[in-house]
């Protein structure tokens, strides 16, 4: 299994809402993604079409996921 190092930003926002997370706000170039039960909102940049992989880091944190859980449950979108 290969490691990812970008995920396109369509495939990440499908994902996060499969998740329970909502689409709170865009404050410039980020969308806020948040989810109850989180302290944290979560920063997702959109000034480019893939994200790069370690900007995924809170969202696994936050789903308590280790990297090949999240790789693999991605994939699936």
């Amino acid at each position: 299994m290969s490691a990812i190092h970008t995920v396109k930003l369509s495939k990440l926002r499908r994902f996060l809402r499969y998740y329970g997370f909502v689409e709170d706000r865009q404050e410039s170039s980020h969308i806020i993604f948040e989810k109850k039960g989180l302290e944290r909102p979560i920063p997702i940049p959109i000034h480019a079409k893939e994200v790069r992989f370690y900007s995924c880091k809170q969202i696994m944190n936050a789903l308590n996921m280790t990297r090949e859980t999240f790789e693999k449950e991605l994939r699936k979108f």
